[in-house]
């Protein structure tokens, strides 16, 4: 699948990743990483080929709001779409302090 466009599903969870991979699997490449960390690695690998990043927020290693600042302390990097997903309840404001 070299050159197809590829989405990263970043979470702890595995049956998360594995519905996600489900769902996107006919039309994209799906890599995953289990944390912000893992995930920081396959954005550097793949980072030409990704279309969109799927990241949950609460995750061990490197949780989902640090992962978005390392992320984007490379500009090569903003322009790839991140969707944030969590089951935790996290308000607004906090939510754009963190990012």
């Amino acid at each position: 699948m070299s050159g197809q466009n590829k989405i990263l599903i970043v979470d702890d969870d595995i049956i998360t990743r594995y519905i996600a991979k489900l769902i996107f699997k006919d039309n994209f490449e799906v890599l995953e990483a289990e944390n912000g960390q893992v995930a920081l690695t396959l954005l550097d690998r793949h980072r030409q080929d990704l279309v969109f990043i799927i990241c949950d927020v609460s995750m061990p290693v490197m949780d989902g709001f640090t992962f978005l600042k390392e992320k984007n302390k490379f500009i090569y990097n903003n322009g790839i779409p991140v969707i944030i997903i969590t089951s935790v309840e996290i308000g607004r404001a906090s939510c754009r302090e963190r990012v």
